[in-house]
């Protein structure tokens, strides 16, 4: 009776503040059709995006096609050109070869994807790609995180990275560079685990440690830790580096490559933008301020989107919540806005992220000081930067978010302890 009772004043609790919330800016428009599993979708992206679902059943193609839609969104407003693609099946080529999608398009396939920046549309296997504004855009870094990201305990990884250009190697190279600021001096602990990652450059071999602070401190291999460790550990640190540090290292190192690409955006911006010249009779459209702050922000990197495959993979269902909230304290502490998309098969990341959401509600009703004393204010979850979505056995998905509180459904969030009750209830009834 006492959960009913909380269940009908947060019901009608949130049914007020739903009838007031404003409508939200979205990010992105997304729409898919027959690709892979994926039968159809038709959504508004957000700040956080949550996928759910059996397996095989299209999370994981949701999320590379966000991640390839972002990253042609970047590559077409940071060199200021709309020739990425040759044709059509040069962008199919792309997604098969780099998110190991070979297979999953065919003539009825369509992929519609549109922002502020850009409209993407590939349809028909025709391909048309339209930037809409030249000065809008800052760049982001965008990371995929794998499921098999515990590949990362492998000894000697780095020699066995082949030459293919996939988000596989992709986010290896992205561990390489982010796990060199955790050294001996510098330690990352993992959550509230009791343990601490740091590596090793001067090993030989096992370079990747673990110390774990259980009564007596004692250290192995990230090789020898548990499967839930080899996960985590990659995912922590990935998050902390990448929402911090990254972007005081950006531009520390360059390539060649990259000093030509810059030089050419450079040169770009001043043909698309004249710069205006004092006393001179033609009017140019920029001043020399306005031409390097339009180069600063498609240069260097100010926020990241994070692609993150099952982040609750081989974790207890404790560890599973403390995740999730680290990963919102990560968008959020840096003031950048980092932003994410999240595939999942567990119910105790949405009833995390319900929580977090619940808080975000109650803050925008003044209460932030009594929230705090429950959950960490850096987790809070605003409603409108949230779309949680259900991807069924049939390719199509559907917005599990009520209309009418605001919260994830409660019938969703319970199904699978509902379903087990009955059988339950259905095996004690044979006692009598």
């Amino acid at each position: 009776m006492r959960i009913l009772q909380i269940n009908l004043h947060i019901s009608f609790f949130c049914s007020n503040f739903a009838a007031n919330l404003e409508k939200c800016s979205y990010m992105a428009h997304l729409h898919l059709e027959n690709i892979g599993p994926i039968s159809i979708v038709d959504i508004d992206l957000r700040r956080y995006n949550v996928f759910i679902g059996p397996q095989s059943s299209g999370k994981s193609t949701i999320a590379k096609l966000i991640s390839l839609c972002s990253w042609v969104e970047k590559r077409a407003a940071t060199t200021l050109s709309e020739n990425i693609f040759t044709n059509a099946e040069d962008f199919k080529t792309q997604a098969e070869d780099y998110h190991k999608m070979h297979g999953y398009f065919n003539t009825d396939s369509v992929l519609e994807y549109s922002s502020d920046i850009i409209q993407l549309k590939y349809k028909k296997n025709e391909f048309s790609l339209n930037l809409l504004n030249k000065t809008a855009y800052k760049r982001k870094k965008i990371l995929y995180i794998p499921s098999d990201r515990n590949l990362v305990a492998m000894d000697k990884l780095d020699r066995l990275i082949v030459e293919t250009n996939t988000n596989l190697r992709g986010f290896m190279f992205d561990w390489f560079d982010a796990r060199e600021t955790y050294g001996k001096e510098h330690h990352l602990n993992i959550l509230d685990l009791n343990m601490e990652y740091y590596y090793d450059k001067d090993a030989k071999v096992n370079k990747d440690k673990i110390i774990h602070i259980n009564g007596k401190t004692y250290e192995i291999a990230l090789s020898d830790a548990s499967s839930g460790l080899q996960s985590v550990t990659p995912l922590t640190l990935l998050l902390n580096y990448f929402s911090k540090q990254y972007f005081l290292d950006y531009g520390k190192t360059t390539t060649y490559e990259k000093q030509r690409e810059q030089k050419e955006l450079e040169e770009k911006i001043t043909s698309l933008f004249p710069v205006i010249v004092p006393n001179n009779k033609e009017k140019g459209l920029f001043n020399a301020l306005e031409h390097r702050s339009l180069y600063n922000k498609l240069t260097s990197p100010n926020t990241t989107d994070f692609i993150i495959e099952e982040p609750e993979q081989n974790l207890f269902p404790s560890t599973q919540t403390q995740l999730i909230a680290y990963i919102l304290r990560a968008c959020n502490e840096t003031g950048l806005e980092h932003s994410f998309t999240i595939t999942t098969h567990s119910p105790y990341v949405l009833a995390q992220l319900n929580i977090l959401l619940f808080a975000g509600m109650l803050e925008d009703q003044g209460k932030s000081d009594d929230i705090k004393k429950i959950v960490e204010p850096l987790s809070v979850i605003k409603p409108q930067e949230l779309g949680v979505y259900a991807v069924q056995n049939d390719g199509s998905i559907e917005s599990i978010v009520d209309e009418k509180t605001g919260l994830i459904s409660q019938n969703y969030l319970d199904s699978a302890s509902i379903e087990l009750s009955e059988k339950f209830q259905n095996l004690y009834q044979l006692l009598f």
